[in-house]
């Protein structure tokens, strides 16, 4: 599963290696979460691209992650306090002509449940 919203750029998460839609239980006794995100960005006309990362837990921003160019792949550790859902949100930019322009993918939550 990828971006569920996307202006045509790519994004794919998974939570402990479970994709968007999964309900995901953790273990109470380390309850850390590994979160891996990877974006291609569908515009290849942008001068000197980047974009920012965001990893939204329960509907606020819990990570914020700047980067070069026009796809990136990374990894994130966190550690669950309560039954919550992750979703990540990623914004490229550039570029085109004198204006900057973006491109915008939003994924679906993954659900974190501690028993």
């Amino acid at each position: 599963r990828v971006s569920a919203s996307s202006d045509g750029s790519l994004a794919v998460f998974s939570l402990n290696n479970y994709v968007p839609g999964s309900i995901v239980n953790v273990n109470p006794g380390t309850n850390n979460i590994s979160i891996t995100v990877n974006a291609e960005c569908a515009r290849g006309d942008y001068y000197s691209p980047g974009g920012t990362i965001r990893i939204i837990k329960n509907g606020t921003a819990v990570l914020t992650d700047s980067f070069s160019g026009l796809s990136v792949s990374r990894s994130y550790t966190f550690t669950a306090t309560a039954d919550c859902y992750y979703r990540v949100e990623v914004t490229f930019n550039g570029i085109v002509g004198d204006h900057i322009e973006y491109s915008y993918c939003f994924v679906n939550p993954v659900y974190v449940n501690l028993p």
